[in-house]
């Protein structure tokens, strides 16, 4: 189902994330809250919705947007592009996962990797969403790394 409202977006259950791309801040958005501001036919595009939007933290309007789809453990970035993710002052690159940034794992009984659930230049940010997803699923293990580092297990 397609959600073209902010209304339809609330009804679905899913869940935005916004993340700042100067200071690294990341929350989940309110968007009861940003309905009671823009209203409920809002447009709930990403795209839309962003430029409404400023960093608490920093007062910077330069975000991204994650996109948790409701009944998924997957945590997709939705804005900018995903190929774009990685910001530099330079302008947009696309990131090597591996070089660079920190993984959030799903891992099975015996500690292997199953998946990766979530990734980001920063580890602020790759630790609110492993803080996130060990709260939305509490019987999974994940674990969060750079490179060969364990930052949170």
């Amino acid at each position: 189902m397609s959600c073209e409202s902010v209304q339809q977006f609330i009804d679905s259950g899913n869940i935005y994330f916004w993340f700042c791309l100067e200071c690294d801040r990341s929350r989940k958005l309110d968007m009861v809250r940003f309905r009671g501001k823009f209203g409920a036919g809002h447009s709930a595009l990403a795209a839309d919705i962003v430029p409404r939007l400023t960093c608490t933290g920093c007062k910077s309007p330069e975000l991204g947007m994650m996109l948790q789809k409701s009944g998924s453990r997957e945590v997709v970035p939705v804005h900018p592009k995903p190929e774009t993710i990685e910001y530099s002052r330079a302008g947009w690159r696309q990131p090597d996962i591996y070089a660079s940034g920190s993984c959030v794992y799903r891992l099975d009984d015996t500690g292997e990797i199953i998946e990766i659930a979530a990734w980001a230049l920063s580890s602020r940010i790759a630790r609110a969403a492993f803080e996130a997803l060990s709260k939305a699923y509490p019987t999974d293990r994940f674990q969060q790394r750079r490179r060969g580092w364990i930052e949170s297990d």
